[in-house]
């Protein structure tokens, strides 16, 4: 459910992704995330940015 977009008309994609928030217990807005992962190679890698929530655009 992502796709890439350039949505800020910045020259950049971003990853636009549809996610069921309610599950989660998060209100509309925008939030500082930090996203933790290791590589294949058994790197520890991390990186922080601003997400936003934004009402769905699906009718339910």
């Amino acid at each position: 459910m992502c796709q890439e977009r350039d949505v800020n008309r910045d020259g950049f994609m971003d990853l636009v992704c549809g996610i069921e928030t309610s599950k989660f217990m998060i209100e509309q807005g925008e939030y500082t995330v930090e996203l933790t992962a290791v590589t294949e190679d058994g790197i520890q890698i991390r990186g922080t940015d601003l997400i936003k929530i934004v009402p769905s655009l699906v009718k339910k």
